[in-house]
């Protein structure tokens, strides 16, 4: 009985660190940056977090900054009829694969993103927070309710927890 318990533990643990490895905030294959920060984002799916509680129709919109590695960045979503704005300045992290952004939104908040997954054609991405407490699904238009699912899982395959998801767009929030 000891043995059997010391390998379920041992299975338990092997499981666990490779679920662990799964979920990382590993970077997408490299991002053409001209592409992929301009224009505006829908945020379609996201972990609920308190900056964003009751925002719906979330958009992420980019320009291309002063320098060669900045970004602007302008959050915004709708609580009601009143459209909520939060403007930033993004840094490119990783210039050449342009998969890291830090954007500084006030002196006092500053957010680090990574897009882990991408579309060829740029129409959606999947992002995550370094201690991927955050995950992101975002197209470039509003996705079917089978494309979002496909989204969802492949999210999933790559070994985030998308069970706590909620969906700004749908008009389901948690």
């Amino acid at each position: 009985m000891k043995a059997i318990t010391c390998r379920l533990f041992v299975l338990a643990l092997g499981l666990g660190a490779a679920g662990a490895a799964l979920a990382q905030d590993r970077p997408a294959r490299p991002i053409d940056a001209a592409k992929f920060y301009k224009g505006a984002w829908l945020e379609v799916a996201r972990r609920p977090m308190w900056i964003t509680e009751g925002c719906v129709a979330g958009v992420t919109s980019y320009a291309r900054g002063d320098g060669p590695n900045q970004v602007l960045v302008r959050d915004s979503c709708r609580k009601g009829s009143e459209e909520v704005v939060l403007n930033g300045v993004g840094e490119i992290l990783d210039p050449g694969h342009n998969s890291r952004l830090r954007v500084q939104y006030n002196p006092l908040l500053s957010v680090d993103y990574t897009i882990v997954d991408r579309a060829d054609d740029y129409s959606w991405f999947i992002e995550t927070s370094p201690t991927l407490d955050n995950l992101f699904i975002f197209t470039r238009k509003r996705p079917s309710s089978a494309r979002l699912a496909e989204l969802v899982a492949r999210a999933r395959a790559l070994g985030y927890d998308t069970s706590t998801l909620e969906f700004p767009w749908s008009g389901k929030l948690r």
